[in-house]
Parts: structure tokens; sequence; C-alpha cells
């Protein structure tokens, strides 16, 4: 047999100014040649992860004689070496025996072999350095030739050693069922709930591993949506929030906005208020101590996230979602904008399993829609689609038609429209917006209540409702919408926050689409709590009570609402 090649020229006396350790690859060697099962118990090790080049070439022997399921003792490593013309070079039988009288056992092996592949990776990475410092110098090489370049190398690095071993499938099959089993029993869903019901039943929420599109034309609320996502995913999980394109600090001013009601006008113009405030105040000791994490470089390449989020996870432990806003300013400015776009999401496909985190990525859409009649986008859209479709898991797109029709009867509405799903159904759910509050919201979806004859409308806001036995007098309210001041606190005696029972009737349009409809266009007996009394956006001289039932909220516009307020006791059964 021939000498391989590929391997470094044979010498013992390398350069010792690079990370090595000569004597742990002088007991690696002996540990082959003295147990015949040792060479299996580093399978990871490969012949250049060897310094001396002799050490290389001798354990390059071994290991083809192991692949062809012969001995590789000391007498047939010998052999072999022989018969490709490099024994004499490396010293001979002795040199291969003194590595065997060297070494008392084999049984440290596996670390030995951790040792000696950290000292090829620092060499590594000394190597890729001086490279790239060599291209520094040389004036003829582009700077973003000159990014790639490193950014390639570190890439290579990290990603070179790590191999997954074949397992079977039975084993495969034993975990998924055990996890099924785990997940039955305790009534969980393995993906990290969006907070947005209808979506997380159609997706089963975001999962680890996973590419997220979030894609929409402008002012369709990507920034919003991804915030208002943060938000609902921090109580449960750790956050990490690249923005490209706006400041952490104007993110931070979104996020209090969407939390206390206070539009971001007022915040940006600094009119808060007394009572606005108190709002502020009860919005920080919410927020201020959610696990969400902002990094706003204007200029962010996949591997100053990985670095960032690796950093992170060591800090706290784990990671479960990583969002980017947004994918286009990734660039560095190729001229093939379609390969390059193709290069970013591939290699942040592959970054949400090495990190196991799910990676949300905001997208452009392409400036055709707007010249079609029916302006909802599809996945053609994507700007450069065929790559970032062909890597995503999900792809979400957002669609607001009062941005394109301003009489739209959906006004306030956005439809998140899932395009792709690797794992399960696509359509289209719908959620609340308030762009004044950079806030979306999951609709009211309000089933009918039990069945039970209903109340008589009262004749006054003052007339009682029958209260059940020993139970504090309950206080009943007929609220008309009538012009009034922005944001008041209270209306005729209810406040936020207070827990009440609702009768909803003369409900326009808009108001039945978004709750289920009674013969006579009533809903009674239901248990909700009242979230704010915000002055309508559709017009009029009215406000829209925003009002949560069991966890949904809702708008309840151009309606008449019947409150009666809820003693202690009714709600402690809310």
């Amino acid at each position: 047999m021939s000498q391989p090649q590929s391997l470094k020229a044979l010498s013992f006396k390398p350069d010792k100014s690079l990370p090595s350790v000569i004597d742990v690859e002088e007991a690696i060697l002996g540990g082959i040649l003295l147990d015949r099962n040792a060479i299996e118990r580093v399978s990871e090790l490969l012949p250049e992860h060897f310094y001396v080049g002799a050490h290389a070439q001798i354990f390059d022997a071994a290991l083809s004689l192991h692949q062809a399921q012969k001995p590789c003792d000391l007498m047939s490593v010998a052999s072999l070496m022989n018969d490709r013309g490099i024994l004499d070079e490396i010293g001979g039988q002795n040199r291969l025996s003194y590595f065997v009288d060297q070494t008392v056992s084999a049984v440290n092996i596996d670390h030995y072999a951790d040792l000696v592949i950290g000292k090829w990776q620092r060499r590594q990475i000394i190597s890729k350095s001086r490279a790239i410092a060599s291209l520094g110098f040389d004036e003829t090489v582009s700077d973003a030739e000159l990014k790639a370049e490193f950014e390639e190398g570190l890439t290579a690095l990290f990603e070179g050693n790590a191999k997954q071993e074949l397992i079977a499938l039975g084993s495969i099959l034993e975990a998924e069922i055990d996890a099924i089993s785990a997940q039955e029993s305790t009534c969980t869903n393995p993906g990290m709930m969006t907070g947005f019901h209808e979506l997380d039943s159609m997706i089963g929420g975001l999962n680890r591993s996973n590419l997220v599109i979030v894609a929409g034309r402008t002012s369709m609320g990507k920034s919003a949506f991804v915030a208002s996502l943060a938000r609902n995913l921090a109580p449960d999980q750790k956050v990490a929030l690249f923005s490209l394109e706006m400041s952490s600090g104007q993110i931070a001013r979104r996020m209090l906005s969407a939390e206390t009601s206070i539009s971001s006008n007022r915040l940006r113009d600094a009119q808060i208020g007394d009572l606005g405030w108190q709002e502020i105040g009860s919005g920080l000791s919410a927020l201020v101590d959610l696990p969400i994490y902002i990094n706003d470089s204007s200029n962010i390449s996949v591997n100053h996230i990985r670095s960032q989020v690796r950093k992170l996870k060591s800090q706290q432990g784990s990671v479960g979602v990583v969002m980017i806003d947004y994918l286009h300013l990734m660039m560095n400015g190729s001229s093939e904008e379609t390969r390059e776009l193709g290069k970013i999401t591939r290699e942040l496909k592959r970054l949400a399993r090495e990190l196991d985190v799910c990676i949300v990525l905001l997208s452009q859409l392409n400036r055709s829609v707007e010249s079609r009649q029916d302006k909802r986008p599809t996945k053609p859209d994507l700007r450069q689609s065929g790559s970032i479709e062909e890597d995503a898991d999900v792809i979400l797109m957002l669609y607001r038609d009062e941005y394109y029709n301003p009489d739209s009867s959906d006004r306030g509405i956005a439809e998140v429209i899932v395009a792709k799903n690797r794992h399960g159904a696509t359509g289209t759910i719908n959620l609340l917006f308030e762009g004044e509050y950079s806030r979306f919201r999951n609709l009211a979806s309000v089933a009918a209540p039990s069945p039970a004859p209903a109340p008589k409308k009262p004749n006054t806001p003052s007339s009682p409702q029958t209260s059940p036995a020993k139970k504090e007098p309950a206080k009943v309210a007929v609220i008309s919408l009538v012009q009034s001041p922005p944001e008041p606190d209270n209306v005729e005696g209810f406040r936020r926050g207070d827990r009440v029972e609702v009768t909803l009737d003369n409900f326009d349009k808009r108001t039945r689409k978004e709750i289920e409809k009674q013969d006579d266009c009533s809903l009674v007996g239901l248990k909700g709590t009242i979230v704010s009394f915000k002055f309508s956006d559709f017009g009029g001289d009215h406000f829209d009570p925003l009002i949560m039932f069991d966890g949904a909220r809702g708008i309840f516009n151009k309606s008449t609402i019947y409150l009666r307020k809820l003693n202690d006791s009714e709600c402690d059964d809310f």
C-alpha cells in the first residue's frame, strides 16, 4: 500500500510554539497498540487531529486496519507501515514498542482523545486567524469578501466536528412514545405557547429547532407582532431579540405602551399625567423582570447571533426563542441577493438546531402584492422566496384590510395567514390590532352560556337584579356608550380590573362576527374582567369597552352593555 498523500510530513520535532499535547498523543498510540478495543473508544479522533506528523501516520495505519476489521496491534501496524514504505522513517518497530512500553493501560484513552481534539481546534483558530489577518492587509480584497471569509471560517470551526451517530429506529420510537405519554399525562404541549390561542391551536406553539418566518408588507405590524409574541412568551421562556431596525429604547417604549394602554404618541411627547404615571408604575412592575434580552446592533451576522445566544445560555441556563428583525438588513451588500439570502436562512435553520431554540425571523414581501386586487400575501410574495420558503418550518403572513380599505368592516382586525406549517395545518386566524399601542391581542371567542332563562332588560341603570342567597347586593348598571374624554379610568362607577357579569345587546355587524350569535342577538351571564374603556377607533361618539372573557379579549363597539359587578364570593368561582 502506498503512503496517503493527505497526511503531513513525518516529524517528531514539530514547532512547539503551537498548542499541543505530544505526550498525550503518545499515550493514545500506546493504548491502541496495547488494547485491541481501545480504538473503538476514540471514534471522533482523526489522523489530522494529531500535531506530530509521525503520530498521524501511525494512527492512520491503525485506523485503516480497524476499518478493515483486522487487529491493530504492534506487529500488524508495523507490517502495514512497512508496506507503505514509512516504517523506517518513524524509527522502525522499536519506536512503536516505545509507545507500548510507556503505556500502562488504555483506561483514559477517551479523555486523552478530547485533549488532542481540543488542541487541534485551537491550532485551527490560530491558523484561520493568521489567514484572515493576511487578507486584511490585502487591499485587493473587498470588505464584504473579507467579512464573508471570516464568517465562513468561524462556521466551519463550530460545525466541522459536530457529528451525529446513527440511532436505531426502535430507540427513537421508544423515546417518542415516552414523550407522548408524558405530554398526555401532564396535559402539556411541547411547543412554547404564543398566547394567541387560535394560532397555538393551529401550529402547536413555537417549537425548538424550528425556523419561523413572519412576513408582511410595510405597516402591517411585523415588529409589533414580534414584540407581542415576546411579551406573551417571556413569563415562561427566555427571549433574545435582535433588532437591526429599531433601537432598544424604541422597542422598550413600544412594550411599555402595549402594557399600559398609553399611546406611543403620548409616551413620545411625554404627555403622561398623574393617572398615566400610575399606569406606567404598574406596567414597569409587569415588564421589568421579564427575561427578554435585546441587541440593537445595526450590522449583525449569523455568527454574531450564535456568539451572543451562546453567551446568554451560559449565563441564564437556557434560551427558548431568538427573534430577528429583520432578514434583509442582515445582507452585506452582495450583488447576488437571492444567493446571499438563501445562505443566511440556511445558516439560521442550522443555528436553530445547533442551539436548540426557535428562531423567529421577520421578512419583507415583494412590491408585486400592491398591484393585485386581493392584496393578501402568499408564499411567492416573499422576496427571493425560493430559499426562504424551503428553509422555513412555519411561515406567518400578516394582512390588515383597513390599511388598503379605510372603510373596511374589519377595521382593527389583523389576519395572520399560516402559509406554511411543516408539521400541521395551514389557514388564517384573526387577531385584534391596536396600532396606537403597538399591540396584538386575541379576539373574543365566546361560547354560548349554559342554558338558562334570559333575565329581562333593566329599565334603568339602577335596577337591581336578584342576587344569590347570602350574597352581598349586586351592583347593576347599563352603560350607554356616549361621548366622554379618551381613555377614562372608570365609567359610571365601574373601573378597570372590576370582575363583572355581562349582558350584551344591540350588536352591530362587526360585533356579530366576533361572538356566537343567539336567536335574540343577546348574550347573558358572561363573566369577565374590564380591561379598559377605550374611545372608539371607528368614528362616532362612543366607547369600545375592552373586556376579557376567560382569557380571550374582544372589543364590542356600538353595543349596549349591561354590567353587574361581582362580589368577592362570586369572583372565587370565576
